[in-house]
């Protein structure tokens, strides 16, 4: 009888048919787990599986993140942003140089330096332009960089961004001042309510603080527009900027899009929205009043610009600030590569 499910040679081949058949099955096996294996990984890469970590400091920067802290609009609701306020930049600079944070808002001058030393951050926005304010008694009336003159002007803090902005506006008008770092952002604000200083610049929300309690204070000068008429060819200078963490976002490129279209929802919704948004500061630790913090939104200029389109603003300041103090952005001009594309 003729065997019909196999040819007559099977009987001396058909042992070595089936074990070619069987290993071609296991190899075909292999490849999908292998192919199903990769899939998972850049799925993994991609949805990382744990809570985003992004930083923002318990002052100016945090406060045009306060809707991302409160309510992230993540696509994928397995995944959390874990937004925390950071109480002071040096705090944050430590935890930034052990890299503790995929994302954090801070000084453009910090940004810098992070990435001048070698640090894996990139910017990936402006998230605040100019927020800096001349604050001081009403009897000076308003101020201009000529009547500056050899005037003593308390600053918060010595190479921070009031520091260099003052810096550069007075030695591009040749006007001479005293600098008078006794203070930090809150105690300066504090020493202009007690009468202690007498003319200083603050950033927002600190500047409303003090007119909101010293009804004899004013805004003497705004230093965007001081800055304007010093640099009429350059941009407004970057007060504050995102950074992601380079390795992240090579391997999250859509997680990071969606945490920056996220950041910038949050900027827009508290710009449109400050009553709102000041209400919610208490709520996530912010130590800021939110009376004063509804009325110093409109003036805080929160703003975003994705890396690309910062070029324009934030490459002119770096090489302006690293004319006169190379040191306070880490000894170098950031090149192209610090800007996220």
């Amino acid at each position: 009888m003729i065997n019909t499910e196999y040819p007559a040679w099977s009987d001396g081949k058909e042992k070595n048919v089936k074990k070619f058949l069987l290993a071609g099955l296991m190899i075909l096996t292999t490849c999908t787990l292998l192919i199903a294996g990769g899939r998972k990984e850049q799925n993994e890469a991609e949805n990382p599986g744990r809570s985003v970590k992004v930083a923002v400091l318990n002052g100016p920067s945090g406060v045009g993140m306060i809707q991302l802290m409160e309510n992230p609009p993540m696509q994928d609701k397995n995944i959390r942003v874990e937004t925390i306020a950071v109480s002071a930049p040096k705090v944050l600079l430590g935890q930034l140089i052990k890299e503790e944070w995929d994302f954090a808002a801070l000084p453009a001058s910090m940004a810098a330096i992070l990435y001048n030393k070698g640090l894996p951050y990139k910017m990936a926005a402006v998230t605040g332009l100019g927020n800096l304010y001349l604050i001081a008694d009403k009897s000076y009336g308003e101020l201009s960089m000529k009547d500056l003159q050899d005037k003593k002007i308390y600053i918060p803090g010595k190479n921070t961004t009031p520091d260099l902005i003052m810096q550069l506006l007075c030695d591009k008008n040749k006007v001479d001042i005293g600098y008078d770092y006794s203070f930090n952002p809150n105690d300066l604000a504090k020493a202009l309510i007690a009468k202690i200083a007498d003319i200083a610049v603050l950033p927002e929300p600190m500047a409303s603080l003090a007119l909101s309690k010293n009804p004899n204070l004013m805004v003497a000068a705004d230093l965007q527009n001081l800055w304007e008429e010093s640099y009429p060819d350059k941009s407004l200078f970057p007060i504050t900027v995102m950074v992601v963490n380079a390795a992240f976002e090579e391997n999250n490129p859509i997680l990071t899009r969606e945490i920056m279209m996220a950041s910038e929802d949050s900027i827009n919704w508290v710009c449109e929205n400050p009553a709102d948004a000041s209400v919610l500061i208490g709520k996530h630790g912010f130590m800021l009043p939110p009376a004063v913090v509804e009325k110093s939104i409109p003036r805080s200029n929160f703003s975003f610009l994705t890396a690309e389109e910062a070029m324009a603003s934030a490459d002119p300041y770096y090489t302006e600030v690293y004319r006169i103090n190379p040191a306070s952005i880490g000894g170098k001009i950031p090149d192209e590569g610090f800007y996220l594309k």
